[in-house]
């Protein structure tokens, strides 16, 4: 939000037009975003969206404007993060691995394919992970976007190539890529794509473990994913665990209210080991132990 109300009204305004605006009219409109933004007592821009829907598109735009440039692979690979330690630990055992995010950008994909294509291979890359939308027998990463994506990937797009590129790979690409992506993103007030919510429940329905990982715990996040509400039904003795690092909220520690919440989306039938700790990723899968 922050990042909107310092540099969108400029970054807009030289963005090339994709909807035969002027520079001056894209101006004056992501100031008058800015000016309602500035003001609100909403804590994130979707609650902001959510209660000014009238300003959606270019919110949407916004949003895209601020995300897309941080898709930079130079960054994704210096940076030794939680994806390290997972993708160096999933090396060593190649387990089925389903990843639902609630994120826009495309980092996690992007960085298991650039490991998987040094160590196997593009072809076998691509065939391990299910951004090609294929059921090949030997795909063992799926990764779905309940909230949208920035885009296929041209690695997993159907023709090869056919996707968007990770980042922003010529600033004359801005516009034209903003706005694809943009209009590719679902708010947590919209309704999802059914084809990512298809594909997530299954997943849970057969999961032994289950990671909340860098999660909000968003009661609307949870239901898009509710076991409880599908014909499928998370497994009685499946681990869930999951990290609430972060202040406490307005009925105590955030940890203890995750725990509430994950307990009623599991359902009666669910009688697992439960763990939530107030930790960052790292922290938690070391000294957990929740990569078997």
């Amino acid at each position: 939000m922050k990042e909107i109300c310092e540099r969108f009204p400029g970054s807009f305004e030289a963005m090339e037009p994709c909807d035969g605006s002027t520079p001056q009219e894209r101006k004056r409109r992501a100031e008058a975003l800015v000016l309602r933004l500035r003001t609100s007592p909403c804590r994130s821009i979707d609650d902001f969206l959510e209660r000014n829907q009238d300003l959606l598109g270019d919110g949407k735009i916004a949003i895209a404007s601020c995300l897309l440039p941080r898709e930079d692979e130079r960054r994704l690979l210096d940076t030794k993060d939680w994806y390290t330690y997972l993708i160096e630990w999933w090396l060593k055992r190649p387990v089925k691995l389903a990843v639902i995010t609630f994120n826009y950008e495309r980092s996690f994909e992007q960085a298991f394919y650039l490991a998987l294509k040094d160590v196997c291979g593009e072809e076998e890359a691509r065939t391990r992970i299910r951004g090609a939308r294929t059921s090949h027998e030997r795909q063992l990463i799926t990764v779905a976007h309940v909230h949208g994506s920035f885009g296929l990937l041209p690695w997993c797009a159907l023709p090869h190539g056919s996707g968007l590129p990770y980042g922003i790979t010529q600033e004359s690409d801005v516009g034209v890529r903003v706005k694809q992506a943009a209009e590719q993103l679902r708010l947590v007030f919209e309704p999802p794509t059914g084809r990512a919510l298809a594909r997530c429940r299954p997943y849970l329905a057969r999961a032994s473990r289950v990671l909340f990982l860098g999660f909000g715990y968003d009661q609307r996040n949870l239901e898009r994913i509710d076991p409880i509400w599908s014909t499928e039904k998370l497994q009685p003795t499946a681990t869930i665990a999951g990290t609430a690092h972060g202040p406490a909220g307005p009925t105590g520690p955030l940890e203890d209210e995750a725990k509430q919440l994950l307990r009623r989306w599991a359902g009666s039938e669910w009688h697992g080991e439960l763990k939530v700790v107030p930790k960052k990723i790292v922290e938690a899968i070391q000294q957990y132990g929740w990569l078997p």
